[in-house]
């Protein structure tokens, strides 16, 4: 039996722990505005594995998280595991930053059409907004642990 309550739960909780509205989980590439709202009001019943996968990518969460809270477990959310995890996860946004950098000055040369460069670009803004909204999260919950301490 699926448990699509507890789906509902885990995709709001992570969709804020994000600060993404609905329709930034449909901008990143997962369902539509009005499937998310489904979900998280208990008013979906079935999601297609392709569905599924393009929730779990925009959620940032491995792929099979969306059948482990159907199955009644909690989803692991990746990069939540102490200081030294979220330090090296810095590490890797900036890098990827860096990488999207060097991949919009080449565009202007290596595209065709403005609009192939278009897409790109929105692809990498993305990216770049992703990044973001997770450093914000790590620096969030770096200072909530200083505080406690």
């Amino acid at each position: 039996m699926n448990d699509w309550e507890r789906l509902a739960n885990a995709v709001r909780a992570r969709r804020v722990a994000l600060k993404m509205t609905q329709f930034d989980v449909a901008a990143a590439g997962g369902p539509s505005p009005a499937k998310i709202r489904e979900i998280e009001n208990l008013r979906a019943s079935v999601l297609s594995p392709g569905k599924r996968r393009d929730l779990e990518r925009a959620l940032q969460w491995p792929i099979g998280a969306v059948d482990v809270a159907l199955e009644g477990g909690t989803p692991e959310v990746p990069g939540v595991h102490g200081d030294r995890d979220q330090g090296m996860g810095v590490a890797a946004h900036l890098r990827d930053a860096t990488e999207i950098q060097s991949a919009i000055k080449g565009l202007h040369e290596r595209l065709p059409t403005v609009s192939e460069a278009r897409l790109h670009l929105l692809d990498a803004l993305v990216a770049v907004e992703r990044a973001v909204r997770e450093l914000d999260g790590a620096a969030g919950q770096s200072d909530q642990v200083n505080r406690s301490a």
